[in-house]
């Protein structure tokens, strides 16, 4: 955390200055007020700079988006030097509201978080679908149901939603 100490060997190079951040920002329409967003921050300007807590503060966005029924919702973060320090923005893309659906059995909590996680991170819709069914047919064994019917949709109704038909079975 100190002095670096360079391939040369013996030779020390002292630690570069910690770099101030001078401004964050946000870009695109995430479809929450930026006081919401500003709040899970942890690097604010006047800040020195910790890549780190950058790449955390990304995952708190996305997160926190996640958590507001945008489960597709993606945000990359950049940085661009300014004479008096760095500027951080976070690109938001919050994708359309989210809804789950599901009808035939009372799925668990856990299960249901592991069908939301999933959700997250779904590339393609078919995927997503395929990955429910898996999800879903997992948590019917372990509960005893070694037979059931299970179908996975995304339908894009007034939100983006996905409907789970469960019949157990035996």
């Amino acid at each position: 955390f100190g002095a670096a100490v360079s391939e040369t060997a013996g030779t020390v190079r002292p630690r570069p200055p910690d770099v101030p951040v001078v401004a964050v920002t946000f870009e695109g329409d995430p479809g929450v007020p930026e006081a919401d967003l500003r709040a899970v921050l942890d690097v604010a300007a006047g800040d020195a700079f910790d890549f780190t807590e950058c790449q955390r503060d990304r995952d708190r966005l996305e997160a926190l988006l996640h958590e507001r029924g945008r489960r597709e919702a993606r945000v990359d973060a950049s940085r661009r030097e300014e004479a008096a320090g760095l500027t951080l923005s976070y690109a938001i893309e919050p994708g359309p509201p989210t809804t789950m659906r599901v009808t035939g059995y009372r799925l668990s909590r856990e299960t249901t978080n592991a069908l939301h996680t999933a959700w997250t991170q779904s590339v393609f819709d078919d995927f997503l679908e395929e990955e429910a069914v898996a999800i879903v047919g997992r948590a019917l064994a372990e509960d005893g149901y070694l037979q059931p019917g299970i179908t996975a949709e995304i339908r894009d109704e007034a939100m983006k939603t996905l409907a789970i038909a469960i019949a157990p079975g035996t």
